[in-house]
């Protein structure tokens, strides 16, 4: 009995620390499967995060009732360029030269050389401009796709139409450049339209100011001593009596049209800032072609200022938007 006693003793007591093994492990594991989620859910709250790298959520301003957008926060979402003026009284916004201004006493802005109306003129807070979300929307309507949300108003950006680079000579000479002065291209009748400039003069005249610093939303040069992209090409053919537009985008809508495989000296070539929140449709930068491939124009880079580019590159391929001839 006393045997049997024992033995069913040392049964139990087995069977209990196996319970009380197989708990702690069960137990163990599921502290680690929580962590485990846990940390899985981190993970893909973070991913989804990245994500969302197409978006932005600016913070409304709460200010007199109505809801605010700082145009500094809006200029950094954006990857853009701004500035005061000289009076201090106009903030620049744009590419490679101011497309955006936003006047602080009044109420009528500019997108390019267009008046744009707003509801109400820019509230200053803590030195920077803010704007109405209706406003906002309105002069960057071309750049960004836009909602409001409950947080703030949320900038998507849009999405790249990727221009075909397996073309090695994608910008060509027109063949007809300079002597017969017509191309299949141009009709005959535009140009009775154009001034007939010396166009390789123009081009030695530009490649004069090479090496002139950038500065974006330039004064004159007269004045300042620099050039942003839309200022050296209104510069350099004002010397030829072609008057330009202010800015590259309002540029763009000048002259005639005419293919990237037929361009001739002079020509204006036009182009898109990638990795932006905006449109590619939009001009952010301007050059005056040069033949053989080669363009002058004044970028902040990969040089500093007034520079000669190879545009039969990748990256120019890509971002080119027209060709636009101003005088022949």
């Amino acid at each position: 009995m006393a045997n049997a006693f024992h033995s069913r003793m040392i049964r139990i007591f087995l069977a209990l620390a196996l319970s009380l093994a197989l708990a702690v492990t069960l137990f163990g594991c599921g502290n680690m499967n929580r962590g485990g989620q846990t940390q899985s859910a981190e993970k893909s709250k973070q991913v989804k995060t990245e994500n969302i790298n197409d978006r932005t959520v600016i913070p409304f301003v709460q200010r007199g009732g109505a809801q605010l957008i700082s145009m500094r926060d809006l200029v950094i979402a954006l990857q853009l360029r701004a500035k005061m003026d000289d009076t201090g009284n106009v903030y620049l916004i744009g590419d490679h030269d101011p497309a955006i201004e936003i006047p602080l006493k009044t109420k009528v802005a500019k997108v390019g050389e267009y008046p744009v109306t707003l509801s109400q003129a820019a509230v200053m807070i803590d030195g920077v401009p803010h704007l109405t979300v209706q406003d906002t929307e309105k002069l960057f309507s071309d750049m960004i796709r836009s909602k409001k949300t409950k947080n703030g108003l949320e900038i998507t950006r849009t999405k790249d139409e990727i221009i075909p680079q397996d073309d090695p000579d994608f910008f060509r000479d027109d063949p007809a450049d300079p002597a017969a002065r017509t191309s299949a291209f141009l009709p005959a009748t535009a140009t009775a339209a154009l001034a007939n400039v010396d166009m390789n003069r123009v081009i030695s005249t530009a490649k004069r100011y090479l090496g002139v610093k950038y500065d974006f939303g330039a004064k004159p040069y007269p004045q300042s001593g620099t050039f942003d992209c839309s200022s050296f090409t209104r510069y350099i053919f004002g010397k030829f009596g072609v008057q330009l537009p202010r800015t590259a985008r309002a540029q763009s809508r000048e002259g005639v049209w005419v293919s990237r495989q037929a361009l001739w000296k002079g020509d204006l070539l036009f182009f898109y800032v990638p990795g932006r929140f905006k449109s590619n449709r939009v001009a952010g930068h301007v050059g005056i072609y040069m033949g053989k491939g080669k363009m002058i124009h004044s970028s902040p880079k990969p040089k500093d200022g007034v520079q000669i580019s190879n545009i039969n590159k990748p990256y120019w391929k890509k971002v080119f938007l027209t060709a636009k001839r101003v005088a022949y």
